[in-house]
């Protein structure tokens, strides 16, 4: 969609990828149908999503959302792609999926189950991002240091006059015949060879 606005906007992906002003209102489960697929998305509050993923609701009051949400998330999906160059999957794929149907009283058992873990998981994930972060930063300003105690006194020179820069070359997937010849060459001209000749 074109239309300017805020509205979060899904694909197949773990994460809106842009804004717009088009909306429908969630929740939802959001499907994989082409690229990404083993990456179901709930999606609460305004969203829209775009032809890469089905926007799919459970019928009839059957199933609880989150339920179902848990449900496709453990599934196999790319072993049932159609297209193992591009994955994806129909209507027709995603119909034919075989999820389990406890009753309403265990899914919401389950759900609460899921939704208390999964929130202690992602808790110990966002920690250790933080220590992460700290450990980048002092890694940084403890290169800086070193290279501002060494550099004191002495003059600086051009980096030209010790390095030269290439730029890389990626091999087409077509052209390679072995798995052990190296996925990057030098940007030079050079015939195909393998790495063991």
């Amino acid at each position: 969609p074109k239309t300017p606005g805020s509205t979060p906007v899904w694909g197949s992906g773990a994460a809106p990828f842009k804004t717009c002003g088009e909306r429908k209102i969630g929740p939802t489960l959001l499907l994989g149908r082409k690229g990404t697929l083993d990456c179901p998305q709930y999606a609460e509050g305004e969203y829209w999503n775009v032809d890469t993923a089905f926007d799919a609701k459970p019928i009839g009051g059957q199933m609880d959302l989150r339920f179902f949400y848990y449900a496709a998330t453990s599934v196999d999906i790319m072993s049932l792609s159609t297209n193992t160059a591009k994955p994806s999957m129909t209507q027709g794929d995603w119909y034919g999926i075989k999820i389990p149907c406890p009753s309403a009283k265990e899914q919401s058992s389950i759900v609460s189950h899921l939704d208390r873990r999964c929130a202690e998981i992602d808790e110990s994930i966002a920690g250790h991002h933080r220590i992460i972060d700290m450990l980048e930063e002092y890694f940084t300003a403890c290169v800086v240091n070193a290279m501002e105690t060494c550099s004191q006194g002495l003059q600086r020179c051009r980096l030209g006059l010790f390095a030269t820069s290439m730029l890389g070359l990626m091999i087409d997937q077509k052209l390679r015949t072995r798995t052990n010849v190296h996925r990057y060459l030098s940007n030079r001209d050079v015939g195909w060879f393998e790495i063991n000749d």
